[in-house]
């Protein structure tokens, strides 16, 4: 949890205050904002100079879609040699997992529609990268990285633990610290990208928000690929059934031709 939250450490943390260990570390997220400004995009620049603290998704947005997002990061924030590492992840929370393959779901479709909605959410992928959900990942932002490239450090010797019986209050109290640190292994070999907002939609009239957002750009792209899916399907399970009958329909046409009566010659 600290990993992805934690902005710093303080002397004495509050846990009410900060429910998700903000004050325990630094975490990793706040690592590349302190150390590697450069590939971090909480904004948008547009063409005209104009920029924005929010990073647009859906309908005339900064982006049509999340995978244009994550496709633009990877090729203009990670490093060149680090591009093509297949181990490369998008690691981000469950809202944006939900806004990527709700648009799948929330909708009333055929069996074989259904089949490839479930395939295309199998696959678990934004912007042709691995998606990884982790717990407590800010909802509004995602990283682009390798998994190994984040680690968790420890001082040895450092784990102290005290176990105290403390009979006034009925009950045993524990003692517990290490010294501890939250480590980027190389900056280049990933990008943060946060303040993501999905625009609002209007579909039929209403205005639509959250997951539905992503519905009106995404949906029509869906459908394609799963018609293609069903069809590619439906070739191999019947081989014979997709060869043309171009042979069957010529002999048809030609026994259902009328004769044409032989023209005689005059004397």
């Amino acid at each position: 949890m600290a990993g992805f939250n934690g902005t710093h450490r303080a002397k004495t943390s509050n846990r009410a205050q900060n429910p998700l260990l903000q004050d325990i570390a630094p975490g990793w997220l706040q690592k590349y904002r302190t150390n590697a400004p450069a590939r971090v995009m909480d904004s948008f620049t547009a063409k005209d100079g104009t920029v924005t603290d929010k990073i647009t998704v859906g309908d005339k947005g900064n982006y049509v879609n999340l995978d244009a997002l994550v496709m633009d990061a990877a090729s203009s924030m990670i490093a060149e040699w680090y591009q093509e590492d297949p181990e490369l992840v998008v690691i981000t929370g469950r809202q944006l997992m939900q806004d990527k393959y709700f648009p799948l779901v929330n909708k009333v479709q055929d069996n074989s529609e259904t089949l490839a909605a479930d395939l295309i959410i199998s696959q678990k992928r934004i912007g042709n990268l691995p998606a990884v959900r982790a717990p407590y990942f800010p909802p509004n932002a995602f990283m682009i990285t390798r998994l190994d490239n984040l680690s968790i450090y420890w001082l040895e010797d450092s784990h102290r633990r005290h176990i105290d019986e403390n009979a006034k209050r009925d009950r045993i109290e524990n003692y517990e610290s290490i010294k501890q640190d939250y480590v980027v292994e190389d900056y280049a070999c990933g990008c943060l990208v946060e303040n993501i907002e999905i625009l609002p939609a209007k579909s039929g009239g209403e205005t639509v928000r959250g997951a539905s957002a992503l519905m009106v750009s995404d949906a029509p792209n869906y459908d394609g690929l799963a018609a293609a899916i069903m069809a590619a399907v439906n070739v191999a399970a019947n081989p014979n059934e997709a060869q043309p009958e171009a042979t069957t329909d010529a002999q048809t046409a030609t026994e259902s031709a009328p004769e044409t009566p032989a023209t005689k010659g005059s004397k």
